[in-house]
């Protein structure tokens, strides 16, 4: 995960549902007061001095989680992100698309291996100053001729939690990390549901 801005409990509340079933690094730039997560520091992937000029904030976070997954590997979430349970999806790469089995190719979950070509390939051809960036994320990648998982795994709509299925959904994506009285209602109506 990634956060530069200030504390919000909701972001607090999606660290605590993937730390329920994973190990949790938060990448910053500047100290954070969150808990139930490692705290790294995003130096180490990216030295800040010598990032590239973005149009937006949201364009640090695209330009950074492609770089740490590249270098370590393994799982990507936003913070907007509440786990329902384990990530054992067993494929190298795993990707889901926005709106059911067609769509634009979420960035905001995503699994690839270290040192993969694909995304090293996606890295260096990324235009970070396109807006809005994962739609540059969806066409590098849908071009790549990827699978992709369905997006009731993985990539379930927290405005629609009346739906979730507690059977099949790991994933419940709320959709601005920003957005904290307002995610924290969602959070709890999840809680209820699963």
């Amino acid at each position: 995960m990634i956060w530069e801005g200030q504390y919000i409990e909701s972001i607090q509340k999606s660290i605590d549902s993937f730390a329920r079933f994973h190990k949790v690094n938060l990448w910053s730039y500047t100290d954070q007061n969150y808990k139930n997560c490692t705290l790294k520091d995003s130096n180490e992937v990216y030295p800040k001095d010598n990032l590239p000029t973005f149009n937006n904030k949201q364009s640090l976070s695209d330009f950074l989680r492609l770089h740490i997954i590249y270098k370590f590997g393994g799982w990507y979430s936003d913070c907007d992100n509440i786990c329902l349970s384990k990530l054992d999806i067993k494929d190298d790469i795993v990707l889901t698309y926005f709106n059911g089995a067609e769509g634009d190719i979420n960035n905001s979950i995503f699994k690839f291996p270290k040192k993969s070509s694909i995304l090293k390939n996606v890295i260096d051809s990324y235009d970070y100053t396109l807006l809005p960036a994962y739609l540059y994320f969806s066409k590098m990648l849908r071009d790549s001729g990827l699978n992709y998982i369905n997006s009731n795994i993985l990539h379930f709509r927290g405005d629609e939690v009346y739906m979730l299925d507690k059977n099949i959904t790991k994933i419940v994506h709320l959709f601005n990390s920003c957005d904290g009285d307002k995610n924290l209602k969602i959070i709890n109506q999840i809680y209820v549901r699963s």
